[in-house]
């Protein structure tokens, strides 16, 4: 068999989708029978590790809400035409869009127009929420990639019926970990990649922590930042916080590279609502789900969700494991109550082996194909029709 080539344009807008997404090109590149994939697109720190040929950054795309979008529209603009410019003179085997659907939805239908096909890894959660998305998906997407087990019934059940389930990347990347001896001996913060989320949330997870601080003096709390730039927004809160609260005897600690460790070895972590909390489950560990958006965000999207929860720990479990605190009900009062509950030896013992139960639905694709397998044979069958 010849080895083959092909050239991809890939869009990821996120630190997980970058993260993601440099994960396959590095698969897709180890294959049998792959000589060279050139891949370009819009990129973050990881893609651009692993050789991915920038035509815009995506670090530059990390912002959530309304408002925060139409401030940045002129700069969403300006990538999307670069990127549209960049299909359209070099006319890749293929388009794969990586999650980021607020882009990557509007971006499908261009591509589209020009007769290349598009490969959608990490679904748009239609499910949950924005389910009048699915005629574009019908419409624009050659086949989409799940890492969510229920979304290939789900989708077929609505109509779409190229959807295989491959797989969850945080999943994989867990299992392929050892395993951490833990004294757990102190509580985990996870606030958040982006900086808007950062200024909303950890500000209360540091009052909480000065509560939980007053009965069990002995816990540190170690904050997870996504990046540089988010350490040094947290820093900034925290020394402000010390500063604002007088209390320089809590024990806490910033770090960037071990975010596997820190949540593993936590007696309970408090986490903004997103895909931490599944990376939160798969490490085993009881949480605290917490979320605050703008006033405005929130009355704008609230009525577009039609789950039951917002967390994705808990919608893949079926039912409520975490305790979610949303907007007003995030308060650290009530941060603090539910972290404590969860140092109790016997509710932290059955959380865990609750929690077991997210990691067994998670653990294999249907026949055992990944992203990358996927992607390869629905290019080849793309060589042997043309």
């Amino acid at each position: 068999m010849t080895p083959k080539s092909y050239k991809l344009l890939i869009v990821a807008g996120e630190a997980s989708g970058d993260a993601h997404a440099a994960d396959l090109i590095r698969e897709m590149r180890d294959r049998d029978g792959v000589r060279q994939i050139e891949v370009f697109g819009a990129t973050g720190p990881k893609m651009r590790a692993v050789g991915v040929e920038t035509v815009v950054r995506a670090d530059d795309f990390a912002v959530v809400g309304v408002p925060e979008i139409l401030r940045a529209l002129p700069r969403f603009l300006r990538a999307y035409a670069s990127l549209f410019a960049a299909v359209r003179s070099r006319r890749p085997d293929a388009v794969v869009l990586v999650d980021f659907p607020e882009f990557n939805m509007k971006f499908a239908r261009s591509v589209r127009r020009l007769g290349i096909p598009v490969i959608y890894f990490i679904s748009p959660q239609l499910w949950a929420w924005r389910r009048y998305r699915l005629r574009g998906i019908k419409r624009d997407v050659d086949i989409l990639l799940s890492i969510f087990p229920f979304e290939k019934s789900w989708y077929e059940e609505h109509g779409y019926h190229e959807v295989f389930y491959v797989g969850n990347p945080t999943s994989k990347r867990i299992a392929e970990q050892s395993n951490h001896d833990s004294s757990r001996s102190h509580i985990a913060l996870l606030p958040g990649s982006r900086i808007t989320e950062i200024r909303r949330i950890l500000p209360t997870m540091l009052a909480a922590a000065d509560l939980i601080s007053v009965g069990r003096p002995d816990l540190r709390f170690r904050i997870a930042a996504a990046s540089a730039e988010a350490k040094s927004e947290i820093e900034s809160l925290l020394t402000a916080h010390i500063s604002d609260s007088r209390r320089g005897t809590v024990s806490f600690s910033v770090e960037t590279d071990s975010f596997d460790r820190i949540v593993s070895e936590a007696s309970a972590v408090a986490v903004a609502s997103g895909t931490a909390t599944l990376e939160a489950a798969l490490l085993n560990t009881p949480m605290v789900v917490v979320y605050r958006s703008s006033w405005l965000n929130y009355l704008l999207l609230r009525p577009l969700i039609s789950v039951p929860f917002f967390s994705l720990v808990n919608l893949i479990a079926g039912r409520k494991l975490a305790e979610e605190l949303i907007q007003s009900d995030c308060s650290p009062r009530r941060l603090a109550r539910e972290l404590l509950s969860l140092l109790d030896p016997e509710r932290n013992k059955d959380f865990r082996v609750q929690l077991s139960e997210v990691r067994k639905k998670l653990s294999s694709a249907d026949d055992g194909k990944g992203a990358a397998e996927r992607i390869l044979e629905f290019l080849e069958s793309r060589d042997s029709v043309n």
